[in-house]
């Protein structure tokens, strides 16, 4: 296998990025397809070009996922940061607002989403997002909601 005139040996590591075909998901406000923005290209002393990641993910899987009943949210800030943390349907529409811009410090955090709209009701069983925005940055992950 090569990768643009590169051979590659088994001891070689090599990162791949996977994205959805345009219109695979759905159109969430603030959902980003520029994944690269996150990356940064750099020579190793070999003069072999490789892509390392720069900046971890701020939002981290759900847990537990699938769920009935709750779930927590965690993520992950490096400085004091205004932090919004939104839960949308399948169809993008805005189901919950979990954060509201408030500023959090640096450091792991955990919110729960307990499976109910803005207006109390229990929200039906599907597809979610969890959508936080931080650090001048925006990261979506899907949930699953189940009764």
């Amino acid at each position: 296998m090569t990768i643009p005139a590169v051979p590659l040996t088994p001891e070689d590591e090599i990162m791949v990025l996977l994205r959805p075909a345009p219109g695979a998901l759905p159109e969430l406000p603030g959902f980003e397809d520029d994944d690269l923005d996150s990356l940064n290209c750099c020579s190793d002393p070999t003069g072999v070009e490789v892509l390392s990641a720069t900046v971890e993910d701020l939002l981290t899987r759900n847990f537990p996922n699938p769920f009935s009943r709750g779930t927590d949210i965690s993520f992950s800030v490096a400085a004091r940061s205004r932090v919004r943390l939104e839960v949308f349907d399948l169809h993008g529409r805005r189901t919950r607002t979990l954060l509201d811009g408030g500023a959090v410090d640096a450091g792991q955090h955990s919110v729960s989403w307990d499976g109910r709209t803005t207006t109390g009701d229990r929200a039906p069983a599907g597809i979610y997002f969890a959508r936080i925005s931080a650090d001048g940055r925006t990261e979506t992950r899907k949930m699953t909601l189940i009764h």
